[in-house]
């Protein structure tokens, strides 16, 4: 059930950027990615000392949509991903 699948968007917005800098991710050349990058490059890390935590925050007059769609399409991407891993695992042998 999909809509019961609870997310930590700092984390995961982090494994994003781990994935870009280790050129998993790749996107299309600046000219057909338009607007969308800017999505990403207005992201910044704010760290609270008294929460021991960080989040990702963006200018409120910035969209960051594609970064959270792209967020989405890589966890349902490595969550099928393993499913059909495991899922193969169990059949390959035979």
């Amino acid at each position: 059930m999909l809509w019961k699948w609870t997310v930590g968007r700092s984390h995961s917005i982090g494994a994003v950027f781990s994935r870009v800098k280790k050129k998993m991710v790749i996107f299309p050349n600046v000219r057909e990615s338009g607007s969308f990058l800017d999505e990403f490059a207005c992201e910044v890390f704010e760290y609270d000392d008294d929460q021991r935590a960080g989040r990702f925050i963006h200018p409120e007059t910035m969209p960051d949509d594609a970064l959270h769609a792209t967020n989405y399409a890589l966890l349902l991407g490595v969550r099928a991903f393993q499913g059909q891993k495991s899922f193969m695992g169990d059949y390959s042998d035979s």
